[in-house]
């Protein structure tokens, strides 16, 4: 599905960098033209549901349209990849085709993933769009410089030993694993003593300091003037999804701001980033909620106005995902319930990667659907469900989020995905519209279809195997009208595969799915009853069927013969049409039977039917 998947083309804006030292917008005001957001992963693997979320409330929130007079919302992708222990070669550039995949359009970003005729050669005005390019043109030691010059951070010369000794004597005490502040008071002439001769250092916070500074904007309130009592609150982040949030002092330690390495730590680098990109907006997860009040005391300390800021509900596992987290198989399909606990959703609920959910015969705007309801919803006044990417744009508003964690339910995201099926197979064939969302479709549904077919054929169908060679044989038009025929029955693009076998195939009729539905289905004579049984009703039903014209509409004179075949044995309707449904389809599920036999044909129809009564009579 993903390397398939619809490829849209995305804006681009070809500029000069900016200077290092700029903040705020290019012409080097403060001054934000419109709303500015950025989904900012790490490349340490596979991209999650979460992250996806994420990258879609921002991508709504930068495409909603703007307010009188104001510019059009900026979509940006920025790398942040100062964790080099942690990274996974390749991932930011899975990452990035995964989004085009799901048409989450960026406007900026690293040409290198996102193609310098879309984005420019430099992927917009404020790049570098990659945080260890930005480390190398020296952005965050520039920035760290500046808190030291102003005295709102410091030296540290602490080694790796003496800070586990210190958090283990304070575990002991039952303290706050917070840092000391050891070499806050180290005199000007020892600190460049120690720099000067190269000893190891990193650059710290000095929270206190930062917190003596004026505020800037909206995104945080001052310290009140008890706020060195204990208890008091130290900073509060008015957040669009959960109102105002009060952090202790206690929350603040003397932060990290640049490593021995050179490199940022994540909270310089994010705090940074987001100024120097005039970014207005941070939307991200509520497992960064307990940093918000480390990024707002960085803000104080440069004198920055920050951004607003929206924490998602966390997303949480169990339930019917615990079991494969696939959209297929697992208990609840089974029927049964599962015992597994609601929790944060991780690995241990099953793959929760975007990539795998995809590869399982999901829509990306389905997918999409289903992430935009993870925490959102269109409010009181409306109850859709449904939404194309278009209509999550024209209905999303951030504070319709809700603050409680939202459940990923495997059984919703499969309905779902029946319903955008559905509404892709109500168009005409791809091939001829040119849809390319429907051309996913087809060519997702032909590839399960061929499976199914060489695993019938046991291996004589295997030389066509493959939905292309499917789709060269029988055309596309054949197969998309089958594909539509049991659009009612399908959740997943794979499942198309043994639904529509039977109309390219004879159905095995020894399977377990034909066997099921015989052992369901199927009736002996009974005197008793005056059921005549079911080889006997299938018998008459070919004699019946074998008067009709293919001019005249095949399909559309099965349901009157069978109608009198019922009434004239003394058995109800579903009694007659079933013994056909398997003999002719080994399934007892399915489009209406009248529609099967039309698609089928005639002579296909009554040649399955011939064959089956021919076998019974031989057998007997």
């Amino acid at each position: 599905m993903l390397l398939r998947a619809l490829r849209t083309g995305l804006s681009g804006r070809a500029s000069a960098a900016r200077p290092l030292s700029s903040c705020g917008s290019p012409d080097g005001t403060d001054h934000t033209p419109g709303v500015r957001v950025r989904f900012a992963p790490s490349p340490t693997g596979s991209l999650h549901l979460g992250g996806l979320r994420t990258a879609l409330f921002n991508y709504l929130l930068a495409r909603k349209a703007p307010e009188a007079g104001a510019a059009p919302g900026t979509m940006i992708l920025r790398i942040e990849d100062t964790d080099r222990k942690r990274e996974v070669a390749g991932s930011a550039g899975a990452l990035a085709e995964v989004m085009e995949a799901c048409g989450v359009e960026f406007d900026e970003g690293p040409p290198e993933l996102l193609g310098s005729e879309r984005v420019g050669a430099r992927g917009g005005e404020y790049g570098p769009y990659v945080q260890s390019e930005r480390q190398a043109a020296g952005i965050y030691r520039e920035h760290a410089d500046k808190l030291l010059a102003e005295g709102v951070a410091y030296r540290c010369f602490c080694s790796a030993d003496r800070l586990a000794a210190m958090r283990a004597a304070q575990a002991t005490r039952g303290e706050a694993q917070v840092y000391d502040r050891a070499c806050a008071a180290l005199a000007p002439a020892e600190v460049k003593r120690r720099v000067d001769a190269g000893e190891e250092h990193v650059v710290r916070l000095d929270a206190s300091a930062a917190l003596r500074m004026p505020t800037s904007g909206s995104g945080s309130a001052p310290a009140p003037a008890a706020a060195a009592a204990e208890g008091a609150p130290a900073v509060t982040l008015h957040d669009l999804v959960h109102g105002a949030v009060h952090f202790p002092r206690s929350m603040l330690d003397d932060q990290v701001l640049l490593k021995s390495d050179d490199f940022p730590t994540y909270h310089l680098a994010s705090v940074v980033d987001d100024h120097l990109m005039a970014i207005s907006h941070v939307v991200r997860g509520e497992e960064w909620l307990p940093s918000a009040p480390k990024h707002l005391a960085l803000y104080r300390a440069f004198g920055w106005s920050p951004p607003r800021f929206a924490h998602l509900p966390l997303l949480l596992g169990g339930g019917d995902w615990a079991e494969d987290g696939s959209g297929s198989g697992g208990a609840a399909q089974r029927g049964q319930k599962s015992k597994a606990k609601r929790g944060k959703l991780s690995k241990r609920h099953g793959d929760a990667s975007v990539e795998s959910v995809l590869a399982r015969g999901m829509l990306p705007a389905a997918l999409l659907n289903f992430v935009a309801l993870l925490g959102w919803n269109p409010g009181a006044t409306s109850d859709q469900e449904v939404f194309t990417r278009d209509e999550l744009i024209e209905h999303f508003d951030i504070v319709e989020v809700n603050k409680s964690g939202a459940a990923v339910d495997r059984k919703r995201l499969l309905w779902l995905n029946s319903q955008h099926m559905r509404r892709v197979l109500g168009a005409e064939c791809p091939s001829s519209s040119g849809d390319a969302e429907g051309a996913v479709v087809l060519e997702e549904g032909a590839e399960g279809i061929a499976t199914e077919l060489a695993r019938l054929t046991g291996g004589v169908a295997a030389d066509r195997a493959g939905g292309a060679a499917l789709l060269a044989e029988h055309g596309a038009e054949r197969v998309w009208a089958v594909m539509q025929l049991m659009r009612e029955k399908a959740r997943s693009t794979h499942e198309f595969g043994p639904l529509c076998a039977p109309f390219f195939e004879p159905p095995d009729l020894e399977s377990a799915t034909a066997q099921a539905c015989y052992a369901k289905h199927w009736k002996e004579a009974d005197e008793a009853s005056g059921h005549p049984g079911s080889a006997a009703l299938v018998h008459a039903a070919l004699e019946g069927l074998r008067k009709l014209d293919e001019a005249e509409g095949f399909g559309n004179g099965v349901m009157p013969v069978l109608k009198a075949l019922a009434a004239e044995h003394g058995v109800g309707l579903k009694h007659a049409m079933m013994p056909i449904r398997f003999v002719v389809t080994g399934m007892d599920v399915g489009a209406p039977l009248g529609d099967c036999l039309e698609l089928l044909g005639r002579d296909t129809s009554l040649h399955r039917l011939e064959c089956f009564t021919a076998g019974q009579a031989a057998s007997r």
